[in-house]
């Protein structure tokens, strides 16, 4: 009798799993977004480092050392995409330019210039107060 009672009482986790699960999953959706968001917001002008003229005229204001880096031709804020994994649990922003990971950590002969870790500290506390609130059941 105890034992149907505790069953009883308990029979509606699975359904709080996945609703939880579903919600966890909305947040995570709605935080690699934001990290997209603030990638490409930060690679925006206005920028302070050298100025550069190009073949016809153009000139490129360049980002400083530890600004993200400036938007030139385009090739590097327009290959930020968003992915999915772990059924939406694990959200992912990356870029295919093979030179990103030199802007960001910097090399050598190259100052750092990040912009996918300073997305992400910004975004991480309201990702936590949203991901309490799931866990809190609110």
């Amino acid at each position: 009798m105890i034992k149907t009672r505790i069953v009883k009482e308990f029979d509606h986790l699975p359904i709080m799993g996945q609703k939880m699960t579903q919600r966890a999953t909305a947040v995570v959706r709605v935080a690699t977004f934001n990290v997209q968001s603030r990638v490409k917001l930060s690679m925006e002008p206005p920028k302070t480092g050298l100025i550069y003229k190009r073949p016809g005229g153009k000139t490129h204001l360049a980002s400083a050392p530890g600004e993200a880096p400036a938007i030139d031709y385009g090739n590097l804020v327009n290959s930020i995409q968003v992915d999915f994994e772990n059924g939406g649990l694990t959200g992912i922003v990356f870029t295919s330019r093979d030179y990103a990971a030199l802007l960001e950590f910097g090399g050598a002969h190259v100052a750092a210039r990040p912009f996918m870790e300073p997305a992400v500290n910004a975004e991480w506390p309201p990702f936590l107060a949203a991901m309490m609130q799931v866990a809190n059941g609110n």
